[in-house]
């Protein structure tokens, strides 16, 4: 499986609630050749770094992270690929941005290690997931989002 991107994504926090981040336009990376499409105004919470780990890995909310720490998100929440798949998203995509061999291996053994709960869809998540649909429905280009 190969995962790339062209551009970081242009990302802000999330008004609505601190401690999350909000993608500021569509953004795209690409797996084995096909576009993934995330919609502007979704919201994630960055990398899920704990804070005790912050001096060392650095902020959650790092740009360095963006791209990375939102495809995560996002094949978590839609299920487009399998849970392997979204975690090799998440290492390629550090990895390409710049994230040093050490962190990205590191960050990808802690999903991996702990990240089942989060990939089985809570009831809050099954509601952020129709939020997106909604946010999609009324777009002329909704198609491009595969959910």
């Amino acid at each position: 499986m190969t995962v790339r991107f062209d551009k970081q994504p242009v990302c802000r926090p999330y008004a609505k609630n601190a401690g999350f981040m909000e993608f500021a336009e569509d953004w795209y990376f690409t797996v084995d050749g096909v576009n993934v499409w995330i919609p502007k105004s979704y919201w994630y919470n960055g990398a899920s770094i704990p804070r005790p780990f912050w001096a060392i890995m650095g902020s959650p909310f790092d740009p360095i992270y963006w791209a990375a720490a939102g495809a995560h998100d996002w094949r978590y929440l839609t299920h487009t690929c399998t849970r392997p798949e979204a975690d090799e998203t998440l290492f390629q995509l550090c990895r390409q941005s710049g994230v040093g061999l050490w962190k990205s291996r590191t960050i990808w053994a802690a999903v991996r290690s702990a990240g089942y709960p989060a990939w089985t869809n809570n009831q809050r998540d099954r509601e952020e997931l129709g939020d997106v649909m909604t946010l999609i429905a009324g777009r002329p280009d909704r198609d491009k989002f595969v959910i």
